[in-house]
């Protein structure tokens, strides 16, 4: 057996920080950029559950009237990765 450790393996653009939402805000479809698909929770922001989408990088908010909306995400295995407020707006 090995009796050192090596530093902890980072692989580039796969943490939570890297996680980009875009366009922010939108019309329609809110785009996940990360290293895997997500499961999303899509919440008003009084708390209340209006979408929960599993294993994707997308979410669509056309049917869904304009306002501010908190989207969390989670890994495969239910852990909360990242909260992030996103506005949806209809021109």
């Amino acid at each position: 057996g090995c009796t050192t450790t090596s530093d902890p393996l980072n692989f580039p653009g796969c943490i939570p920080d890297d996680i980009l939402f875009y366009p922010n805000p939108t019309q329609s479809l809110l785009n996940i950029s990360w290293c895997k698909k997500v499961n999303v929770r899509l919440l008003c922001m009084d708390g209340r559950q209006v979408k929960f989408v599993y294993n994707t990088n997308e979410i669509d908010l056309s049917d869904l009237p304009n306002e501010d909306y908190l989207i969390a995400l989670y890994d495969d295995k239910g852990k909360k990765i990242k909260v992030k407020r996103i506005t949806k707006l209809t021109k």
